[in-house]
């Protein structure tokens, strides 16, 4: 069963939507919208019942609802204003108004890679071939960074040591895969344009992608060794490589660690090459993605001004792509991060926090596999006083992307400033060992701290927050951290000079700014902190 409107086909059976005999690029949670409003025309679909059906029941707001709605409407040529397909009840839900046909031909002119191929047609007997033109690929590269992971070099001929390099290399791609924001070219054509054995320059305009990975690996009797580098196809530069050396206690286990670190790694590279890349377009003729890396640069700084900045850029990616799922994450952590900025009497109005939960809702609707608008939200939440919901998200968001390390830290310093501080030490290892060198690594210092405060490990937790004091992008509560953990752990002078160094760096500070400041859920463990604070000479309000 197919669905014809107007110059649209919908195909259910190889979820494809047609639009004259074109295929549209649509995301599998739109397609299974448009199937519900499909199947139910011509009447009242209400919010609860499209998440019900569609989202299978999952935690979904009114603004996810909508955005989805709205990337519907745009998919198949209607609008919330002209609502000619999709009418909107308002405070209701929607109705399909269309009239449409239904075509039982199952048939998709589209082949699995995308082109459209030969079709029989059966009629009175006679079968006619007909030849569709195939799409010719464009050496123009897409405009999101595009990968292809070629087969990995076996440095023994062993079976055992042939399965283990094809089974890292399916994995890195896999995990690659499951990332939004990069084009991934498929396993199978990576593989055959590897035996070609062509130059990158020659790959890169073969496949259409600027990232090549290559790789060798090794599985010896006690140990697991891989070396991995990233080549940019279009200058034929090497702009980084890696050596993994592992004890092969657990080959599955130590393999998935080593996977996990890899596509980390490669994500982290890709960003910052991409962001480099940015820099160098001219600033009137940035893409959405170039404007979208170059408010990445700005949104791990520390001062408002590098927020302002960012904001900027996520804004102008907006402009250009109205459904940039990632630029809404980024425009809900500046927000968030406004909340850190500022002073007291803005600190209790929550309009920040608010508008960073409206962008992250806005994220999460335009792409649900986007793990970047779970975190934005988790973030959101956390600062919200909302701590189980916060560590909610973030499964989600970890569930989509095993290998987003700044992740595992937001829900490390979640749980610190609650009651469950079980896996905070397990979460911030892991997320170390993703990114050894991440820009919040602060963050993971100062939760420690946090930690062993609360465990009353005090001398543990006075190395771990000075630690956090003098790593690089620290904000300036940082501070604020480190000069609580000294004093509960007897070393008051050093207290003190880490309190002037707060004082300089944010002369209105106080004790009830600290409150508003950070969510702690264990009000004894926050009660005994804000205390010290004041013994070290912070005034309370």
């Amino acid at each position: 069963m197919q669905y014809r409107l107007a110059e649209y086909l919908i195909c259910p059976d190889t979820q494809e939507l047609l639009c004259n005999q074109h295929q549209i690029k649509i995301e599998p949670l739109i397609f299974k919208l448009l199937i519900h409003l499909l199947e139910n025309p011509d009447r009242l679909i209400t919010h609860d019942e499209l998440i019900e059906s569609v989202w299978e029941s999952s935690i979904v707001t009114n603004a996810a609802v909508f955005a989805a709605i709205s990337i519907a409407r745009k998919a198949i040529g209607d609008n919330a204003k002209e609502q000619k397909y999709i009418k909107t009840i308002p405070r209701r839900g929607y109705r399909f108004i269309a009239k449409f046909t239904h075509d039982n031909n199952n048939n998709s002119v589209f082949n699995k890679n995308g082109q459209q191929h030969s079709s029989l047609i059966q009629h009175k007997h006679e079968t006619y071939f007909i030849n569709y033109p195939a799409i010719e690929r464009s050496d123009a590269l897409p405009a999101k960074p595009s990968v292809a992971v070629m087969d990995f070099t076996n440095q023994e001929a062993s079976p055992q040591n042939q399965l283990f390099a094809f089974a890292l290399t399916t994995e890195i791609n896999a995990g690659l895969a499951r990332l939004p924001h990069l084009e991934v070219i498929a396993r199978a054509s990576a593989s055959y344009i590897t035996k070609q054995q062509l130059t990158p320059a020659q790959i890169g305009k073969s496949l259409s992608v600027r990232y090549l990975i290559y790789g060798s690996a090794q599985l010896t009797s006690n140990r697991i060794r891989a070396t991995i580098s990233i080549v940019d196809s279009t200058s034929n530069t090497e702009i980084w490589s890696e050596h993994y050396d592992r004890a092969k206690d657990d080959l599955f286990l130590i393999q998935d660690e080593v996977t996990s670190s890899i596509v980390s790694s490669i994500d982290a590279t890709i960003e910052k090459a991409e962001i480099e890349r940015s820099f160098i377009a001219p600033t009137e003729d940035l893409s959405a993605w170039e404007n979208y890396y170059r408010g990445i640069w700005h949104i791990n700084k520390t001062k408002p001004e590098h927020s302002d900045t960012a904001e900027t850029y996520f804004i102008e990616a907006l402009k250009l792509d109205s459904g940039f799922s990632r630029a809404y994450a980024g425009l809900s952590h500046i927000y968030t991060n406004r909340n850190l900025f500022n002073t007291i009497s803005n600190l209790k109005n929550k309009t920040y926090l608010s508008k960073a939960i409206e962008f992250a809702e806005q994220s999460i609707g335009y792409c649900q596999r986007e793990s970047m608008g779970y975190a934005s939200m988790g973030r959101a939440l956390y600062f919200s006083q909302k701590h189980d919901s916060a560590v909610e998200v973030y499964d989600k968001a970890l569930a989509l992307n095993p290998s987003f390390s700044q992740c595992y830290i937001y829900k490390g310093v979640t749980l610190a400033h609650s009651r469950d501080t079980e896996s905070v030490q397990t979460l911030m290892h892991t997320a170390q060992r993703l990114s050894p060198y991440d820009p919040v690594n602060f963050l993971i210092y100062s939760t420690l701290a946090t930690l062993f405060t609360q465990l009353k490990d005090y001398k543990e937790a006075a190395k771990w927050g000075v630690r956090a004091a003098n790593a690089p992008n620290a904000y300036f509560i940082t501070f604020a951290v480190a000069a609580g953990c000294l004093y509960l752990a007897g070393k008051k002078k050093l207290a003190q000079q880490y309190t002037k160094e707060l004082l300089s760096l944010q002369p209105d500070f106080s004790v009830e700014c600290y409150k508003h400041m950070i969510p702690h859920a264990h009000e004894p463990s926050r009660a005994a902190f804000m205390e010290a604070l004041h013994q070290c000479g912070i005034p309370r309000l």
